[in-house]
């Protein structure tokens, strides 16, 4: 399953089902919501009184199409991890060459630093300009 398709069949689903024409924010991410932020959110964006069957209705949507959108999106940053590691190894960075790449990285780095190195970071660390 991608997520690009998994999120946009479920934009277009919260379209024709449930009459969300312009989404929030929060609901353009869906694979990052949890069950409980997914629902608020789309309760929020749906203008109208929501039935219990429409609510069972959301509810079966997100587990069936967004939680596993999900762990596809953690298996994707876990293989993402994995393949930065690697690179790492491979390069034979040692462990203050890791953490300075990780204090230097660019603002929207795709994926957070290992918790090996953010425990390592201290108040006193600059990034360089």
């Amino acid at each position: 399953m991608s997520l690009r398709y998994g999120e946009e069949d479920t934009h277009r689903w919260l379209a024709i089902e449930h009459g969300i024409s312009t989404l929030p924010r929060i609901l353009q991410s869906v694979a990052d919501l949890s069950e409980e932020q997914f629902l608020t959110a789309a309760r929020k964006a749906i203008k109208r009184r929501l039935s219990p069957a429409a609510m069972r209705n959301l509810a079966e949507g997100w587990r069936d199409t967004i939680a596993p959108l999900r762990a596809v999106k953690a298996e994707i940053a876990n293989h993402e991890r994995t393949l930065a590691r690697l690179v790492e190894e491979a390069y034979g960075l040692t462990d203050e060459d890791r953490a300075l790449m990780w204090r230097t990285a660019p603002p929207r780095m795709p994926l957070p630093p290992p918790a090996d190195v953010a425990a390592k970071a201290t108040d006193d660390d600059e990034p360089c300009p």
